[in-house]
C-alpha cells in the first residue's frame, strides 16, 4: 500500500494500480501528513479542553484537542492589527482565482472577514513605517527585486529589502584518493 494525496485529502493506494508520480510532489504531500499536533497553552472557549496546532490540507490552523465532540477551530494570525477595523488581525489566506481554474494565489486579510473585508496581496511585516508611522509595512516582489513599502494612502515610502545570504554548504570530503589525471584505471 502507498500513502497518496488527492484533492480530497490523503488516501491509500494498492501497488498494483499505482501511477508513477514525480518525486517532488510525493514527498511534499507526505511531510505534512506525518506531522503530529503541537499542544498550545490555551483552553478551548467552548468545552475547556486544550488547543492544539493542527496541520490540515489547507495549511496550519488551531483546533480543539477533543475534536470529534468539539469542532472549534480558528486560523493562525500574524499578530498585526487590521488597519480598517482595528479589531481583527492579519491571516494568511489563499484563492484559486477565476472560479477555481487559475493558479493558487496567497493573500492576507482580516480575521473578522465577513464584518471587515480588508485584504492585500503583499505580505505584511510588523515594522512601523519610518516616514508616516503606519503600524506595519508590506513586502512586495517586483522586477527589480523585493521591496518594502508603506500601504497608507499618501505615503510613498519604499526601499529595497536586504538580500538574504544563502547558507554555505560544507565542502564534500573524499573517502578515496582520486585517480591521477590522464591515468586510466
Amino acid at each position: 500500500m502507498a500513502l497518496k494525496r488527492g484533492r480530497f485529502g490523503a488516501f491509500w493506494l494498492a501497488p498494483v494500480i499505482r501511477i508513477a508520480r514525480r518525486r517532488g510532489a510525493w514527498w511534499r504531500g507526505r511531510e505534512s501528513l506525518t506531522r503530529p499536533d503541537e499542544p498550545l497553552d490555551e483552553k478551548c472557549p467552548l468545552d475547556g479542553n486544550g488547543l492544539v496546532k493542527k496541520h490540515g490540507r489547507f495549511g496550519e490552523f488551531i483546533g480543539c484537542s477533543g475534536y470529534p465532540k468539539c469542532k472549534y477551530t480558528r486560523p493562525i494570525t500574524m499578530g498585526i492589527k487590521c488597519p480598517k477595523c482595528n479589531e481583527g488581525e492579519f491571516v494568511k489566506r489563499g484563492s484559486m482565482g477565476k472560479g477555481g481554474r487559475g493558479r493558487f494565489r496567497v493573500f492576507y486579510g482580516c480575521s473578522r472577514y465577513p464584518d471587515c473585508d480588508f485584504t492585500t496581496p503583499f505580505m505584511p511585516m510588523a515594522e512601523p513605517c519610518p516616514k508616516c508611522g503606519a503600524p506595519f509595512i508590506v513586502e512586495k516582489k517586483t522586477k527589480i527585486g523585493t521591496v518594502r513599502a508603506c500601504l497608507k494612502e499618501g505615503c510613498d515610502w519604499e526601499k529595497l529589502a536586504p538580500e538574504e545570504k544563502p547558507a554555505e554548504k560544507p565542502a564534500p570530503t573524499l573517502t578515496e584518493e582520486p585517480a591521477p589525471v590522464g591515468v586510466k584505471g
